[in-house]
């Protein structure tokens, strides 16, 4: 764990939006998800490297959203962030200026650039549940890394 509210298993993560999810119908309130993606090259445009990069990237994130808001890992550059009471339109704007953020510090770090795609979906206006609700925001970031990174895509 990397703070209050940052889970590193992903199946805790899910049973917490489970309750989220159950807590935003009955108050009719709005629950979004992003998921951002790292990709790695190596400065001399050698083939990708499987770095540990969601660690950095959930620091990072944790520093410029809400407390409220929780942030897990999934796999080795994942990094899934739950908004609390945020629409996509909410999400969207998060996840723009996040991406700006990480693809700016990120890039700094040295010979390793790296690009980063988002993708975002929200409850109730894109998903009834939190299964379908991962499933819509890996569509939108397969989506994003389809469109050469650095990009965020989600549902209108």
């Amino acid at each position: 764990m990397l703070g209050s509210n940052n889970i590193s298993n992903k199946e805790t993560l899910k049973g917490l939006l489970e309750n989220e999810l159950k807590r935003s119908l009955r108050y009719q309130t709005f629950t979004s998800i992003l998921l951002f993606e790292a990709h790695s090259r190596d400065s001399a445009g050698g083939d990708e490297h499987h770095l540990d990069v969601a660690e950095r990237m959930a620091t990072l994130i944790r520093k410029e959203t809400r407390e409220t808001d929780m942030i897990g890992k999934q796999g080795e550059n994942i990094v899934i962030v739950v908004l609390l009471y945020s629409d996509k339109n909410v999400a969207y704007k998060v996840g723009h200026r996040l991406n700006a953020w990480l693809s700016n510090y990120l890039s700094s770090s040295g010979k390793v650039s790296h690009t980063l795609s988002v993708g975002g979906a929200c409850f109730p206006s894109h998903a009834t549940d939190s299964n379908s609700l991962y499933q819509r925001a890996f569509e939108m970031l397969e989506r994003a890394k389809g469109q050469s990174g650095n990009n965020v895509q989600i549902l209108e």
